[in-house]
């Protein structure tokens, strides 16, 4: 694996994007459902989950 800053960077872009994007739909689902704090935590992990698959796939294909 390379030691570039700019890799660092982009897993941390990565994880921090999907974290907040799929938590946003969570949130947003919670507010169209009336249902509170229900789905904002599943956004989150799902987006977390989503976001270390893509780092560790993008790691692989370097």
């Amino acid at each position: 694996m390379e030691s570039n800053p700019g890799v660092a960077w982009n897993v941390v872009g990565t994880l921090g994007a999907g974290i907040a994007f799929w938590g946003f739909v969570g949130w947003g689902i919670d507010r169209l459902t009336h249902l509170h704090h229900v789905f904002l935590p599943i956004g989150i992990l799902l987006g977390l989950a989503a976001a270390i698959y893509l780092v560790i796939y993008q790691a692989l294909r370097r």
